[in-house]
């Protein structure tokens, strides 16, 4: 095993050019020790060979200029640099150290950075969601730090955002030099004068490797890559093509801060540098490797942020999460990781963008805003379908068609990897714990997350609903085992759907996400509703398939026997029974084997109550529907003030748990108890086919024949079944 050795580079003038840090080294000689050094630094030591590195067994050795630490190649270091307080001192030639590439003779001055964002949402009012308070503290120690020439990576911070893709990582690097120039520090009593002024006059650098950066530019080492595109910017006459390819051009970041000082004319210890670095995730690594370009390149920007001789914040962004956790754990780098914000409406000077598209249609703009889940990307897609459809009528359904188109184009890699995505649309559903080794089908944590409209919470995935829709709507989509239930009791565009078939599909999804598993706990399939004594257990979970269920079918096992199931299910046929149309009770229920007790049902009761639900309501529901062994879930518009722990077997999901338990379904299943049915006599003929079970020739035939004086007027003149006309409301006092 590799023993680790801890060294400071410093250059001849004694002055520190990086921070501590640790290297392995198998043999523990100086001859092996100077080529890891060599290896753990190539952007600080890119023109000198391993040979002509001195060593010294530390600081105070090194301070004394004596004893050179054994200046044979094969004198042992095992005594040496075992911890960062005794950390073996490398000392850099100077005349090696200053053969480097020479700038360009081009003009070089200071520009402001172009923005990394210019799309739609580019105009919309920045949602800052950072703890301003823990960002001013931050800010305020890394300056200290500095100002007391301390090169610690426990003193500096690197501050890092990750996320998936059109998430507002851009966004947020664009942003960040204004908040902490005018929001972290607001108050005039608040943090050094000298930093604050620092901060005023800072200079801004944003590189990227996407936006027409991406071509590699066969830099000696991945430094470079980040100095190129930082000298980039102090130009406007050579496109970067053409820019780097000139070698001259390929210089470290030192280097440029360098320039930008002789350029400025303003002293490094005078200057406050904030470079912004985005879409790291473009440089290539291997899992493991500390050799890759991404790994190197962000060893150098801790190595800037440590030891700069300006006062230099940096804030770097990626997609992918394993590199980043793979440095970090091997190093005390201070990290502060910055989260992007899930948007609300977007406003432009305060004024909400879809305000403009309303047009009375309000909760169901709201519906679609809601659909995208709070990513940036598919907002900005939904606003530009919406512009696009500006003056015309509102019809939800071709809306939401655009949408997933655009969003195709948008998310290319979601529609090449279905099937992945599909695994990880189940993970959120099931709340699967999730880490660097979950695979999705054949991709990574990593991978799925770069396909986009996934994000990482802790140690879960999120999504939102509208890739729900995407992997419903494409040409492959999966299985929904529908053969046994009507085609219109599963339509997912349609904004209103019966509350009792919607939780019927949820549930499916969530046998899907469950069917492969070990036993499991009937509240984890539940998850998020609120559970009383007796629901803990465990249970075989199959995947389930949509049928109607007879009439005469009991929802409560009673009477049945406990080693056969009461529905005759075999493991090949597991059906979730949605009731009749007449039924007494229960609006659906399945049949569910426990890992240890043999067969019971799950029922389903949908309750739209005014006001609180009691205790008795709650007991009437769970005796009319569901056995006392039966485990029974009381879905409720409005909060169930009940004692659970006195209703054993119960659970209920209510107004206090809505979020928690629907997730990406949320705002789905909020529309459908919340938003009023549409008028069967008085709204448009477009708002009629929103209705389940309405397409375009019932939509036709009630334009036509209405008014209604009531139900059975418009089944007369109609003929349309009562089971789809009693979906819509009638107010008999208008037109």
């Amino acid at each position: 095993m590799a023993a680790r050795k801890w060294f400071l580079l410093v250059g001849e003038n004694g002055k520190d050019l990086t921070s501590t840090t640790s290297v392995g080294v198998d043999v523990e000689d100086v001859d092996t020790f100077r080529k890891a050094v060599k290896k753990e630094c190539p952007s600080a030591l890119a023109n000198v060979d391993a040979v002509d590195l001195t060593v010294f067994a530390n600081r105070a050795e090194y301070d004394a200029k004596r004893s050179v630490l054994l200046p044979q190649s094969g004198s042992p270091v095992t005594a040496y640099g075992n911890n960062e307080e005794n950390a073996l001192i490398v000392q850099v030639p100077t005349q090696r150290q200053a053969v480097v590439p020479a700038l360009s003779q081009q003009s070089f001055f200071w520009k402001e950075p172009k923005s990394l964002v210019a799309t739609t949402g580019a105009n919309w009012d920045f949602q800052n969601s950072l703890d301003l308070g823990n960002l001013a503290s931050a800010i305020g120690r890394h300056y200290q730090a500095w100002r007391d020439g301390k090169t610690d990576k426990r003193s500096h911070p690197l501050f890092v955002c990750l996320d998936g893709p059109g998430t507002g990582k851009s966004r947020l690097l664009d942003e960040f030099p204004k908040i902490l120039q005018q929001e972290i520090f607001r108050d005039e009593t608040q943090g050094d004068p000298a930093m604050k002024q620092l901060l005023q006059t800072a200079y801004n650098f944003k590189i990227t490797f996407e936006n027409g950066t991406t071509k590699p530019g066969n830099f000696i080492d991945p430094g470079q890559a980040i100095g190129t595109r930082m000298l980039y910017q102090l130009q406007d006459s050579v496109v970067w093509g053409e820019f780097m390819l000139d070698h001259a051009n390929h210089v470290v970041p030192e280097q440029v801060l360098s320039k930008l000082s002789a350029i400025t004319g303003t002293d490094p210890s005078q200057m406050c540098v904030i470079l912004c670095v985005d879409s790291l995730q473009k440089l290539p690594h291997e899992a493991g490797s500390k050799r890759s370009e991404f790994y190197t390149a962000f060893a150098s920007l801790c190595d800037l942020v440590n030891a700069s001789k300006c006062w230099l914040i940096v804030i770097c962004a990626a997609t992918i999460y394993q590199p980043v956790d793979e440095f970090l754990a091997a190093s005390p780098q201070w990290r502060e990781m910055l989260q992007t914000t899930s948007l609300e409406r977007p406003k432009i000077n305060g004024r909400d963008v879809f305000d403009t598209f309303d047009y009375g249609n309000g909760a169901l703009t709201q519906l679609l805003v809601d659909d995208m889940g709070g990513h940036g990307r598919a907002l900005e897609e939904l606003f530009n379908v919406m512009l696009q459809n500006e003056g015309q009528a509102f019809e939800f359904i071709p809306v939401m068609h655009k949408v997933l188109a655009a969003i195709r184009q948008a998310y290319p890699a979601i529609v090449a990897q279905m099937q992945s995505m599909k695994q990880a649309f189940l993970a959120v559903i099931s709340r699967r714990r999730v880490d660097g080794n979950s695979l999705f089908g054949n991709l990574t944590l990593d991978q799925v997350i770069s396909c986009g409209l996934i994000r990482l919470d802790g140690t879960q995935l999120q999504c939102p609903f509208i890739l729900y829709m995407l992997l419903e709507t494409h040409d492959i989509p999966w299985s929904k085992h529908a053969t046994y239930a009507p085609a219109e009791r599963l339509e997912d565009l349609k904004p209103w759907q019966l509350w009792e078939h919607f939780n019927c599909k949820f549930r499916v999804l969530k046998s899907q996400a469950f069917a492969q598993e070990e036993p499991v706990l009937w509240t984890d399939i539940h998850h998020g509703a609120r559970f009383g004594d007796g629901c803990n257990r465990r249970v075989i979970e199959r995947q389930l398939t949509y049928a109607l269920a007879d009439k005469r079918m009991p929802t409560k096992t009673k009477g049945f026997k406990e080693e056969r199931c009461s529905c005759g299910n075999d493991q090949g046929k597991c059906f979730l029974y949605q009731p009749a149309d007449g039924s007494p009770s229960g609006d659906a229920f399945l049949c569910l084997e426990g890992a240890t007790k043999g067969f019971f049902h799950e029922v389903h009761q949908c309750k739209c109550v005014e006001g609180n639900l009691s205790l008795d309501v709650f007991e009437q529901e769970r005796l009319k529907a569901a056995g006392p062994d039966d485990l029974f879930i009381l879905y409720c518009t409005s909060l169930v003030t009940a004692d659970l722990w006195l209703l054993p077997n119960s659970a209920f999901v209510d107004a206090t748990c809505w979020e928690a338990y629907y997730g990406p379904f949320a705002a789905c299943a909020f529309f459908i108890k919340s938003v009023p049915l549409p008028c069967i006599n008085t709204s448009s003929e477009v708002q009629l086919e929103f209705v389940e079970g309405v397409g375009p020739a019932y939509r036709a035939r009630i334009a036509k024949k209405r008014p209604f004086t009531s139900l059975e007027d418009a089944f007369v003149k109609t003929k349309i079944p009562v089971k789809v006309l009693r979906r819509f409301k009638f107010n008999t006092d208008s037109r």
